[in-house]
């Protein structure tokens, strides 16, 4: 998983737009998440992201390097939201309850943190796998081929790849939640 907190000497002026860039790519996802958790519409939450990615590239000198990206991006993210709110409320597209928008905030800012747990734990799991089951649930959840392609590639039957992605599946959830209540 790619680092949150970023360690780098951003002293040269030319290692500041890599930086931005490096964390944008790596964290784009989860920023976006936690946009469409609060917008419900794909094509508005698109255009938030967008927003939001230049309000974070024109203040990116406020970014302290080895702080929390994701934390800082987020905030900026919440207030794109709230003027996107804002502006739909004045259309009277949307109803607007400031106290419930807070509320739906928390909890998609503590999702994303949980979301980090989870993925950390994933990724240490997969690590355990043995080559030829890591190999299969990467040509089918990364690359997105089809049973019958990872059947081809890894000599067997389309049943015995059915059979052995269901099954690392579950040792994957398994070891998770053992993870995950490992931890706390």
């Amino acid at each position: 998983m790619p680092e949150t907190n970023v360690e780098h000497d951003t002293d040269r002026p030319n290692e500041r737009p890599e930086l931005f860039l490096k964390l944008l790519l790596s964290h784009e996802v989860r920023i976006f998440s936690y946009i469409l958790s609060l917008v419900p519409n794909f094509t508005d939450a698109e255009e938030i992201m967008q927003e939001t990615s230049g309000v974070m590239w024109r203040k990116f000198e406020q970014f302290e390097p080895g702080t929390d990206f994701v934390a800082w991006a987020v905030q900026i993210a919440r207030y794109r939201v709230l003027d996107y709110r804002r502006k739909r409320y004045r259309e009277r597209l949307i109803c607007y309850d400031s106290a419930i928008f807070e509320q739906m905030t928390a909890l998609a800012a503590a999702s994303a943190t949980r979301d980090d747990r989870r993925l950390e734990a994933l990724q240490g799991c997969l690590a355990k796998l043995r080559d030829r089951q890591r190999r299969m649930i990467r040509r089918r959840y990364c690359e997105g081929e089809r049973p019958q392609e990872i059947a081809e590639k890894e000599g067997m039957s389309i049943h015995a790849v059915y059979k052995s992605l269901s099954r690392t599946c579950g040792q994957l959830l398994s070891c998770v939640q053992r993870t995950l209540a490992a931890e706390g």
